[in-house]
């Protein structure tokens, strides 16, 4: 593979680690802000559900951008490319924070939820 090639699938994986980090963020805005408006209306049974398909959705995207920005440094890491002299552009950070910050994140929302239904009653 060529430089140029690597170069290509880099960004290309790139986009698609961003578009699922995205969509994670999109998942989690419209759980708080569900959370917020009628958490305090919702049954427990209600909460549950919408509970478990906000983690469902959240936690597919969020993986699929770790799995891209892991396939990132899999490339990097068989073929140096121009790329891996600039400053932060080391994956291993990504690789950590992503799923760390995924996961903190869909526990406060989910604290969130439970904080909005115990104040309200």
């Amino acid at each position: 593979m060529t430089e140029a090639e690597a170069l290509d699938l880099i960004v290309g994986f790139g986009a698609n680690a961003t578009s699922g980090f995205a969509i994670y963020i999109s998942f989690t805005f419209a759980f708080l802000t569900l959370s917020y408006f009628v958490g305090s209306k919702l049954t427990t049974f209600q909460a549950i559900v919408v509970s478990v398909i906000y983690i469902i959705g959240a936690i597919g995207p969020a993986v699929s951008a770790y799995s891209h920005i892991r396939a990132i440094a899999e490339i990097q890491a068989s073929r140096p490319t121009l790329l891996d002299g600039l400053f932060g552009w080391d994956q291993t950070v990504f690789l950590i924070w992503e799923p760390v910050l995924a996961a903190i994140g869909i526990l406060l929302s989910l604290y969130f939820l439970y904080d909005a239904r115990r104040e309200n009653r």
